[in-house]
């Protein structure tokens, strides 16, 4: 399984492959963006449904003689598949600039420093690989109870490229419980818990 370094080395290489099949007077931008996420819905405090959620995706921006152009895909993680998909994006573009008018108002990609940002803490572990235990931990203090909610946990990612050599990373794990609860007179309460690491002692507290 990849790790977020080994993501941000897929996107570092394919970028860096991009940019070089750039011809002089071309500028290029790429945006990139992922998540893993685990969705769980619950009903009369069961679980009722689990879906995963992986999706990775690249958009090229080409900037030349005041013109821009963008072009976006989704990733495979086939190095050679994505490389190809990436000088399709480039002809494509290439090819259909010339029809696009000049923007007065262009501010070109201007960012000089690069950064680096990695926010999965301890703590962050519930995703969609210890399914079993989430599905426990969110619906033992529930018991008894008549609750329905949706929660949805895992690392969300973006990359940001220019070919002028700025690199931009940030990870992060975000878990998120959106859940309501019902009296015998179906009454509800409302709540959210949202956070980058998920005490369990606060989410108990919360339901109770």
């Amino acid at each position: 399984m990849m790790t977020a370094t080994d993501y941000e080395s897929y996107f570092a290489n394919l970028t860096d492959h991009i940019f070089a099949n750039l011809i002089p007077d071309e500028i290029g931008e790429c945006y990139g963006i992922g998540e893993q996420s685990l969705f769980i819905r619950l009903n009369q405090a069961k679980v009722r449904q689990t879906t995963d959620v992986e999706q990775f995706s690249l958009q090229l921006t080409l900037f030349k003689d005041g013109k821009y152009l963008r072009y976006a895909w989704d990733l495979s993680f086939d190095l050679a598949q994505d490389k190809e998909q990436g000088a399709r994006a480039l002809r494509h573009l290439r090819e259909n600039l010339a029809a696009v008018p000049v923007d007065p108002f262009l501010v070109l990609p201007s960012a000089t420093v690069s950064h680096r940002d990695v926010q999965i803490l301890k703590g962050s572990e519930l995703n969609r690989d210890n399914r079993e235990e989430v599905i426990s931990r969110l619906c033992d203090p529930l018991q008894l109870m008549d609750a329905v909610g949706l929660f949805t946990s895992g690392p969300m990612y973006r990359f940001y490229a220019h070919s002028h050599g700025v690199k931009s990373w940030f990870a992060t794990v975000v878990h998120s419980m959106d859940f309501s609860l019902f009296n015998e007179k179906q009454q509800a309460v409302k709540g959210n818990y949202t956070d980058r690491i998920w005490p369990q002692g606060d989410y108990d507290a919360r339901v109770e």
